[in-house]
């Protein structure tokens, strides 16, 4: 008799820990879902997205190479999925191959381990590369010393310009991170200015 009493027993206390741990799995999945505006704001945080050079395809100005880097100060593996955004040089806008929007997207899915720095490219193709060789040639009337200009136009700059066009970009847009967990993925944006 005593046995199956605290057989009985043992098998309650078992049934009351699941139901106990399926409510407390419930109600943080519900904290998550209610707050998840201000979970992926402190998430993004703890990401630092720097620009490092803007380049362009010196031939044809069809191709835009954006060096990043990225600095993962979460304690857990991220992944930089991709980055929309809108960038003027010298005023002018860049405009989409596609023509989507006018904004510029660009693939990255990067993965970003915890608590290090990564150097990444990413690369865009240009709607308009008319447009930002006129650009291009008014910022460096308005702004570059003979010197400069005698160097750029030398037929030995073939393969990128780089420093020099960063210096007359400005972006602004979102970087989408994500963060996975087995199959589930959790995205969360970070909004840049440079």
């Amino acid at each position: 008799m005593k046995k199956k009493n605290n057989s009985g027993s043992f098998i309650k206390k078992i049934i009351f820990f699941f139901i106990l741990l399926i409510m407390v799995i419930i109600g943080s999945l519900a904290y998550v879902v209610i707050n998840f505006d201000s979970i992926s704001a402190k998430l993004a945080e703890r990401i630092d997205l720097k620009q490092d050079r803007v380049a362009l395809d010196s031939e044809h100005f069809e191709k835009l190479k954006i060096h990043l880097i990225l600095k993962n100060n979460l304690p857990f593996k991220v992944i930089f999925k991709d980055m929309k955004f809108e960038m003027t040089v010298d005023g002018y806008k860049v405009l989409a191959k596609d023509g989507k929007d006018n904004k510029m997207q660009a693939v990255a899915m990067v993965p970003i381990e915890a608590n290090t720095e990564n150097k990444t490219i990413i690369t865009c193709d240009i709607g308009e590369p008319a447009v930002i060789k006129r650009a291009i040639q008014k910022a460096l009337e308005k702004n570059a010393g003979k010197i400069i200009k005698a160097v750029l136009s030398q037929k030995s700059v073939k393969k990128e310009i780089g420093d020099d066009i960063k210096a007359i970009t400005n972006t602004k847009g979102t970087a989408t991170f994500m963060i996975k967990i087995g199959s589930l993925e959790i995205p969360f944006q970070k909004k840049l200015e440079f």
